[in-house]
C-alpha cells in the first residue's frame, strides 16, 4: 500500500497559490513601463509569470504538487530575487533597486515556517547581493545598504511567520486534542443512552410482566373468596335458627376478614389495570349529582359505623368531562377513608364550579395527617405512619388509585390537612 504525503491546509494552499498568481500578473504589467529597456527586457518577465502560472495549473491536476506547494513560491521568489539582483547590477545598484527587492523578499519570507527556512533564505540573500555587487563595477550605494534593509527585513517577518507556524501548529494539536476528547465523551454518552434504554426497555418489561401477574392471580384469588363469603354467609343463615346460632359471630368475623381481603384484591387488580393500561378512561360529560347520589348508598353503612354525620353539597346540573365510573370509584375511595378516620365527626362532600372547572371537596373532621407525611400520600403502598396501618388496615393502595384515575381524567388531586383537625381532599376537573 503506498504511503501517501501529507496535504496542506487548503486555506495554506490557497495563500501560497495567491503569492505566485500575484507575482506572475505583476511581473508583466511592471514590464510594460519598462518596455524595450535592454537591461530589463518584457520577455524575461514572461517567461517567469508563464512559469508561475503553469506551476499553479499542474497543482490542481497533482496531488503530489499540491502536498508540497509551499517549496513553489519560496523558489519562485528565490528565483525573482537572482534575477533581479542581477537587474540591479547592471542598474548600478541604486536604492530603486533595493525597494524592487523588498517584495520578493517579504514573499519569501511570509512563506518560511521553520527557523532553519528563514537563516537559508537570509544566506542566499547575503551570497546573491554580494556576488551581484562584485558584478556592479560602479555600484550608486555600498553594499552595507541592500543586505542591512533586506536583512532587517527578512529577520522580521521570518521571525514572525515562524512563531506563527509555531501557533498554528499548537492550536491545531489542542484542537485535535479536543475534538478526540470530544469524540471519547460523545461515544461514552451514546453508551450511557444505549444502557440506560435497555435498562429502561428490561425495567418496563419488568413492570408488564408484574402487572400482568398481579392481574391473574387477583382474579384467581377473587373467586375462592367470594366462594368464602358466599358460603359464610350461607351458613350463618342456616346455623341462626339452629342451637348453633352462637356460631354465627365467628362466621361474620370469617366472612368480614374475606370481604376486607376482597377489597384490597380489588385495589392490587384495579391498580395493574391501569398501570397495563388495560382500563380505559373516557371523557364524557357526566352529571354529578347523579355520580354523587350512587355512591352515597354504597358509602352509608361505613360512615354509620363510626357513628359518623354526613353531610352533602352538591348543586343539581353540575357536569364534569370525566368517567362516570372512575368518578365514583374515586369519590367511594375518598369518603370510605374519611369514615375510617374519623370517628363521632362530620363527613362532608361538596363541590363547586371555579370558572372552567369544578372542584369536589371531601373534608373530615378527623385524624388529619402530617405535613411530614403529605408529600408521599398520593404514592403506591404509602400511608400516613405505621400507627394508621395498625389502626385503620389498608395497604396504601387508595390514594394511588385516586391520583391516577383522577390524572387519566384530565385532572388533578389535592390534600390539605393538620394533625388533629381533618383533611380536606380536593379532586379539580374540568367543567361542561
Amino acid at each position: 500500500m503506498t504511503a501517501t504525503a501529507p496535504r496542506e491546509p487548503e486555506e495554506h494552499l490557497r495563500f501560497y497559490r495567491g503569492i505566485v498568481l500575484v507575482g506572475s500578473t505583476l511581473l508583466p504589467v511592471f514590464g510594460l513601463i519598462e518596455f524595450g529597456v535592454g537591461y530589463n527586457p518584457l520577455s524575461a518577465r514572461l517567461i517567469f509569470a508563464a512559469a508561475g502560472y503553469a506551476t499553479v495549473l499542474a497543482s490542481y491536476a497533482s496531488p503530489a504538487l499540491r502536498s508540497r506547494f509551499r517549496a513553489v513560491p519560496f523558489a519562485y521568489c528565490c528565483a525573482l530575487f537572482a534575477w533581479y539582483s542581477y537587474i540591479a547590477s547592471v542598474h548600478d545598484w541604486m536604492m530603486a533597486d533595493v525597494i524592487g527587492l523588498l517584495p520578493i523578499t517579504i514573499g519569501a519570507t511570509v512563506v518560511a515556517r521553520r527557523g532553519w527556512e528563514v537563516a537559508a533564505f537570509l544566506l542566499f540573500v547575503v551570497v546573491v547581493v554580494i556576488v551581484a555587487y562584485a558584478l556592479t563595477p560602479a555600484p550608486s550605494l555600498d553594499v552595507s545598504v541592500p543586505l542591512g534593509i533586506l536583512g532587517v527585513f527578512t529577520l522580521i517577518l521570518g521571525w514572525m511567520g515562524v512563531w506563527r507556524s509555531r501557533l498554528e501548529g499548537a492550536l491545531r494539536v489542542a484542537n485535535e486534542g479536543l475534538e478526540e476528547r470530544v469524540r471519547e465523551r460523545t461515544a461514552s454518552l451514546e453508551r450511557e443512552v444505549a444502557e440506560r434504554v435497555a435498562a429502561e426497555s428490561r425495567a418496563n418489561a419488568a413492570n408488564a410482566a408484574k402487572s400482568r401477574f398481579l392481574a391473574n392471580m387477583s382474579h384467581e384469588l377473587r373467586t375462592p373468596l367470594n366462594a368464602v363469603i358466599g358460603y359464610s354467609e350461607l351458613v350463618a343463615d342456616e346455623l341462626s335458627e339452629s342451637e348453633q346460632a352462637h356460631l354465627g359471630d365467628d362466621l361474620a368475623k370469617i366472612g368480614g376478614a374475606a370481604k376486607h381481603l376482597l377489597a384490597l384484591i380489588g385495589d392490587i387488580l384495579d391498580l395493574t389495570q391501569i398501570e397495563a393500561g388495560t382500563r380505559a378512561i373516557a371523557r364524557t360529560s357526566v352529571d354529578l349529582r347523579e355520580v354523587v347520589d350512587e355512591v352515597i348508598v354504597l358509602v352509608e353503612p361505613a360512615i354509620r359505623e363510626g357513628s359518623n354525620e354526613l353531610r352533602v353539597d352538591v348543586p343539581a346540573r353540575l357536569r364534569v368531562r370525566g368517567d362516570r365510573f372512575a368518578l365514583a370509584r374515586v369519590l367511594v375511595h375518598l369518603l370510605d377513608n374519611a369514615a375510617k378516620f374519623t370517628a363521632g365527626g362530620v363527613v362532608e362532600l361538596r363541590a363547586r364550579g371555579e370558572g372552567d372547572a369544578v372542584v369536589i371537596a371531601v373534608r373530615d373532621t378527623g385524624v388529619g395527617v402530617p405535613a411530614q407525611a403529605q408529600e408521599g400520600i398520593f404514592d403506591r403502598f404509602t400511608q400516613a405512619d405505621d400507627s394508621a396501618t395498625r389502626l385503620y388496615g389498608g395497604v396504601g393502595l387508595g390514594l394511588a388509585i385516586c391520583k391516577e384515575l383522577v390524572t387519566r381524567m384530565g385532572g388533578t388531586i389535592a390534600l390539605e390537612s393538620a394533625p388533629g383537625e381533618g383533611s380536606t381532599f380536593s379532586v379539580r376537573l374540568a367543567a361542561i
